[in-house]
């Protein structure tokens, strides 16, 4: 006899989250119904079905790493749904994976514990999942995954690919001042996707509206073996949120996870001028080793900057 709890899981065989998705199912005691949807491809009806049933929009729904999400220019801002919605078709691997469809609801399960909302039964512990992280303990229990480090009135978190274009629009506005980088060409969402290949991290301090009002990354430092652990990094505030703790949350939550990725040292260039920069980089333990002058030339003049460096 059939079990009544019926699975069905939307996947792709090369997806590392997916095929643990389906592990954790099938360990849950489920023989779930496979589309394979690589091979099986979309219809404008069954993307817009499933998601209505998991709350998604083909914007929050489309693949941006390993797709070509970038190169069709789908990561603009001006990019509307439709557009979306017919790339995905003619590329059915633009849909973010796996979604899964039971009878408790459909959902866009990343990271891959999600699934087990979905369930009505929980797999035998321990369980991890890809990245090795326990989800479920030796007793069966259920690990509850750790909420979004706050930093006062400021959720900080890492930056998602939806976040390209508020990165872009922050980043844009430190261009226009002259006082944070020697870059002068405004930046696209295109552009600022590229940070978030998961090499290195990228952290938001977002308020409760959801809008990101600040934000820190790290960037490579040199293809030199002996400095992997070293990381040049940026923090950018959006104009409106100056002076409310938004550039320190970040920072903050950026020098955690810099940690966490076993980098051992952040360092960056600030212009001598920029005093509110080297105040904040300062209450969060950066140290100015030491002046650079006429590093470059912004707007045909020579600017000094001051090199300041933390270790983790």
């Amino acid at each position: 006899m059939s079990d009544p709890f019926s699975v069905v899981i939307h996947h792709n065989r090369e997806c590392g989250t997916s095929r643990n998705v389906l592990e954790i199912i099938r360990a849950a005691g489920y023989e779930p119904v496979v589309i394979n949807y690589i091979e099986s491809g979309w219809t404008r009806p069954q993307l817009l079905a499933l998601f209505a049933a998991a709350g998604l929009s083909p914007r929050t729904a489309l693949r941006t790493t390993k797709s070509p999400a970038v190169e069709l220019g789908l990561m603009e801002s001006d990019v509307g749904d439709e557009a979306i919605l017919d790339a995905m078709i003619s590329h059915p691997v633009l849909v973010n994976r796996p979604i899964v469809a039971t009878p408790k609801g459909v959902k866009l399960c990343r990271p891959s514990e999600i699934v087990l909302d979905l369930l009505a039964r929980l797999p035998p512990g321990p369980l991890a999942k890809e990245d090795g992280e326990l989800v479920i303990a030796a007793d069966g229990r259920r690990i509850a995954r750790a909420a979004p480090a706050q930093d006062g009135r400021f959720d900080v978190r890492l930056a998602a690919i939806a976040d390209a274009g508020a990165l872009a629009a922050i980043y844009n506005e430190g261009i226009a001042d002259r006082i944070a980088t020697f870059e002068t060409e405004p930046r696209t969402a295109t552009d600022t996707a590229r940070w978030l290949d998961g090499r290195l991290p990228v952290v938001v301090a977002v308020e409760p509206s959801g809008e990101v009002a600040a934000y820190a990354a790290a960037f490579s430092y040199s293809d030199r073996c002996a400095y992997a652990g070293v990381a040049e990094f940026s923090v950018y505030t959006r104009r409106s949120h100056r002076g409310q703790g938004a550039g320190r949350a970040a920072l903050s939550g950026l020098i955690a996870s810099a940690s966490e990725a076993g980098l051992w040292k952040l360092t960056s260039r600030v212009f001598t001028e920029n005093l509110a920069s080297r105040a904040l980089l300062r209450s969060v333990g950066f140290h100015e080793v030491g002046v650079q002058e006429d590093h470059a030339q912004l707007d045909g003049r020579w600017r000094d900057v001051i090199v300041v460096d933390r270790l983790l």
